[in-house]
């Protein structure tokens, strides 16, 4: 069962709507997809609120661009992939 949906333009980086949804709703998980750019915006605005509420993602959350836009944010994240673009993201996810 999804509680709620919402979709964005590629242009959008303020999730702060949404994420004020999600801390009201208080899902079990969050499934991110989103553009390559948004997704570590989307994260650590998130944190920045602190929600804890894990989140579920496709490959590109892999891209150490993503990590590095989320500060922090993405550690402890679950995505589906078919392999790691980039060797320093897999080594840190592995240690997780």
């Amino acid at each position: 069962d999804f509680s709620f949906r919402d979709e964005y333009l590629l242009e959008t980086n303020d999730f702060r709507p949404f994420l004020v949804k999600v801390r009201r709703n208080a899902p079990d998980a969050i499934v991110v997809n989103l553009f390559q750019s948004q997704i570590g915006n989307f994260a650590r605005q998130a944190s920045e609120m602190g929600i804890q509420t894990p989140r579920l993602g496709l490959e590109i959350h892999g891209e150490e661009s993503e990590w590095a836009v989320a500060k922090g944010a993405m550690k402890g994240e679950a995505y589906v992939g078919i392999g790691f673009s980039d060797a320093a993201v897999e080594s840190e996810y592995r240690q997780m």
